[in-house]
């Protein structure tokens, strides 16, 4: 069975063939991408969009690749790739992209959209709603050189989302078959297409995550980890005054996170990250927060390992790979109620689930946690036990090989409207 994987990234397997810079991002997309070929009956063939460069295309054992560039005459190229590899399924990541519409349109065009299923990440079309949760409006209208060089400060930034989100809509009104998890994500593509047919399958996390577990012995004592702070919707600002509050009672808590430090003078600073600077100095936590740049997965790994109490705290998501990376290592885990979070952690038994907008909350787990060394240990075993069932790699890429089965049973001639 041949497969072809749009995808938004290269995967790292290519990316390290190529000698170039890993992407840290899409790591559910190793993970099946090597369960898959371990199976004979399997040859993937990835395609993906090139930003900076050219097109390019080769061969890494089972797997063949093609790195589109992004022009006007994708549409032919997504075409002669069709032709030329003559998938059996074609299996689209992401949904909001213009290179996603590009390809369900090519391939609607070539009679063969029976094939095609779209795997769902999140949704832009609803996360344009929660943006901006917790901003002054100042804040989300005020501009920094780079926002201003670039036309792309936090309202404009919703706005690209909302903008996406169109795509996104359109994209999944035109295909039959969808791939979701959570309830939350079947709740929200029915609304957009009533004759879908969804396809239930959890991901398979990056490999690292398998192969460690973590111990209160080992982690640094009071210490924090929120794995992203670049936009709105990761809920740095709000975290932080919840670490301002935390401080008092434990003063030697640690917050660390990704990305560059706000505090770095830096003329391509956007003005979110700006906001953060001026809430670390307010609540004076220059002592109390890292920022540890890029991590690549084993680094991330390692991270999680050496943290006490890992939080979620977005606005909005799907089913986070970081709520699901700390559970299979065991971390304790706060996360916000949001999306399809719910159906990841159960609450009091595998972590802590608070309301977003609640973040005072968060104060009072981590006082939970850090207090009593018996409940870090209840949380750590019960959220393993529960990811390695969600996070199964053998029960995953069958799950997707049944799946791919399901379509090809169907005739050409199935269309949607």
């Amino acid at each position: 069975m041949k497969i072809l994987w749009l995808c938004n990234i290269m995967l790292p397997v290519i990316s390290r063939n190529l000698r170039r810079e890993v992407n840290p991002t899409g790591g559910w997309l190793s993970g099946l991408s090597e369960d898959l070929l371990k199976r004979d009956s399997i040859k993937l063939v990835v395609c993906f969009p090139m930003k900076k460069s050219n097109d390019i295309a080769g061969q890494i054992n089972k797997l063949s690749y093609y790195g589109i560039k992004n022009s006007k005459s994708r549409k032919k190229k997504f075409r002669k790739i069709i032709e030329k590899e003559n998938p059996d399924v074609i299996h689209i990541f992401g949904t909001e992209f213009q290179h996603t519409l590009d390809m369900i349109e090519v391939v609607k065009d070539m009679g063969m959209k029976s094939k095609v299923v779209i795997n769902i990440q999140g949704l832009v079309s609803l996360y344009a709603h929660y943006y901006c949760c917790g901003l002054p409006w100042y804040v989300i209208y005020a501009w920094t050189i780079r926002d201003l060089i670039k036309l792309d400060n936090i309202y404009f930034a919703q706005k690209k989302f909302i903008k996406a989100g169109k795509n996104e809509v359109t994209s999944l009104k035109k295909v039959r078959h969808i791939i979701g998890r959570t309830d939350w994500d079947y709740a929200c593509t029915y609304k957009i297409n009533p004759n879908m047919e969804y396809h239930f399958c959890n991901e398979t996390l990056r490999s690292p995550f398998y192969d460690a577990r973590w111990n209160i012995e080992q982690c640094e004592r009071h210490s924090l980890f929120v794995s992203q702070c670049n936009y709105p919707i990761k809920g740095m600002h709000l975290m932080l005054r919840v670490l301002r509050d935390i401080v008092k009672e434990f003063p030697d808590t640690h917050l660390y996170t990704t990305g560059k430090s706000p505090l770095i003078k830096d003329w391509k600073k956007n003005y979110y990250k700006k906001y953060l600077g001026r809430l670390i100095k307010k609540y004076k936590l220059e002592e109390h927060i890292s920022f540890l740049g890029m991590l690549d997965e084993e680094e991330m790994k390692n991270q999680y390992l050496k943290t006490h109490v890992f939080v979620s705290c977005s606005s909005i998501e799907n089913s986070p790979n970081s709520v699901g990376e700390a559970m299979l290592l065991g971390v304790p885990t706060i996360s916000s109620d949001v999306g399809g979070v719910k159906n990841l952690l159960e609450h009091d038994v595998d972590g802590y689930i608070y309301p977003y907008n609640e973040p005072y909350m968060i104060a009072h787990y981590i006082r939970k946690i850090f207090q009593n060394d018996n409940m870090a240990n209840y949380l750590s075993e019960n959220s393993r036990k529960h990811a390695n069932v969600l996070y199964n790699r053998d029960n995953n890429v069958k799950q997707v090989m049944e799946i791919y089965k399901k379509i090809l049973s169907y005739s050409e001639g199935i269309q949607c409207d």
